[in-house]
């Protein structure tokens, strides 16, 4: 500006090159700037599990849709994480994390992400906000909890191994045979060996199933309990054991698998909230 007016006052037409060369380069940038931010497609993958007040990774999707430029120096910013994608190939996409980190069980709306750039020359740093048109479900924390006898587990009783006995597990023993055992868990060879019949016990394949009862857990508050009933889920899916849960308005039998820890793990997180019965 003082160059043009500079420029302006003397009659320098040295000045009114330099004045012109440089609104050029700057006309020139700010095209460039804008078009590496067109057309790029921004898509929120989030975790398959969030939980409250737990720190994750939000996987962002990043894609140049454009048929002849790459796009430079592309800074994804979700609230004050933010990652960096120094070169994107045109027509292809590249992933991105961040950190994410959400208050409060239930429904959340998707963080708004901000793209930006430096490029080329950084006089001017160009922006623009993707809002995501969805939600995301956070669940509660997990919190410690050993109570898990009172939650539908038999306890064993006396001279009874706490191992269920199956039919198709791993061998647990070789014992005496009482009248009740299917005869293909006979051991023949043992049997001639020591003049008596003899069996094999085998381990069940799928332990005793827990059911567990929210507001008989032993936390101090209902949100101690979500949490506390999260915590037995995930241990008893990592376990294998097949886990339920009774709600006062539902009853969810006991099953494994992940989308069925899900199931439960929703049940939790939309607890008590106004579209969802408590």
């Amino acid at each position: 500006m003082l160059l043009g007016f500079a420029a302006v006052n003397t009659g320098n037409n040295l000045i009114y090159l330099i004045v012109s060369a440089l609104l050029g380069f700057m006309s020139i940038t700010g095209v460039l700037g804008k078009g590496n931010l067109d057309r790029l497609q921004v898509t929120i993958l989030p975790p398959s599990e969030i939980y409250a007040g737990v720190t994750t990774l939000l996987t962002i999707r990043l894609r140049n849709q454009r048929r002849f430029l790459p796009g430079f120096l592309l800074c994804l910013s979700v609230g004050n994480n933010q990652t960096v994608v120094p070169y994107l190939s045109r027509q292809r996409d590249t992933h991105a994390t961040v950190r994410l980190c959400l208050d409060g069980r239930g429904y959340h709306a998707a963080p708004a992400v901000t793209i930006s750039s430096p490029f080329p020359v950084n006089f001017f740093v160009r922006a623009r906000t993707i809002i995501a048109d969805r939600q995301l479900l956070v669940f509660p924390a997990p919190l410690h909890c050993v109570a898990d006898d009172e939650q539908g587990r038999s306890r064993p009783r006396e001279g009874i191994s706490t191992a269920n006995r199956g039919s198709t597990g791993e061998l647990r023993q070789i014992s005496d045979y009482r009248g009740g055992e299917p005869v293909k868990l006979i051991h023949w060879r043992l049997s001639a060996k020591h003049g008596s019949l003899k069996v094999r016990e085998l381990s069940a394949t799928q332990r005793e199933p827990l059911v567990i009862d929210l507001l008989k857990l032993p936390g101090r508050t209902i949100e101690e309990q979500l949490r506390q009933a999260v915590f037995l889920i995930d241990r008893s899916q990592r376990n294998g054991r097949p886990v339920g849960l009774k709600l006062p308005h539902v009853t969810v039998p006991a099953q494994v698998g992940l989308p069925h820890k899900h199931q439960l793990l929703t049940e939790l997180a939309l607890y008590g909230q106004p579209s969802h019965p408590a």
